[in-house]
């Protein structure tokens, strides 16, 4: 098996069990890309599509043809080219900082940590 499938699936397997919304509703997944600056990596944007539990409301990705290619990729229709806004204005219950290179990965993380992440709902986790 190769390690990009195994991440996935794996991933798919634990974001499963974690995100069971109670009644029908989904829950809101952001997805944070930087195409040109490490691209999306591993299949952290992509594994949502395999969660009928969740739905990713919007994407961010400075790149503007790399968000266009994202938002098709993703079946999303909101996108955003500053990830901070995206998480401002959509509240995601979910946040999926997908660049391959980690260099963004500390900046993107803090700020889905800072704009309360999860909370949003009041869905939070003990």
């Amino acid at each position: 098996m190769k390690r990009r499938i195994f991440l996935a699936a794996g991933s798919a397997a634990l974001a499963s069990r974690a995100i069971a919304a109670p009644g029908n509703g989904k829950r809101r997944v952001g997805i944070i890309g930087h195409t040109g600056r490490g691209n999306y990596g591993h299949g952290l944007d992509t594994v949502w599509l395999q969660i009928p539990e969740a739905q990713i409301v919007a994407v961010a990705d400075a790149h503007e043809a790399g968000r266009a290619g994202a938002l098709k990729r993703l079946k999303c229709e909101k996108g955003f080219a500053d990830y901070r806004k995206m998480l401002v204005e959509v509240k995601p219950e979910f946040v999926s900082v997908c660049p391959r290179h980690p260099d963004q990965h500390c900046e993107m993380a803090l700020a889905a940590i800072e704009a309360e992440i999860g909370r949003a709902s009041g869905r939070e986790r003990g």
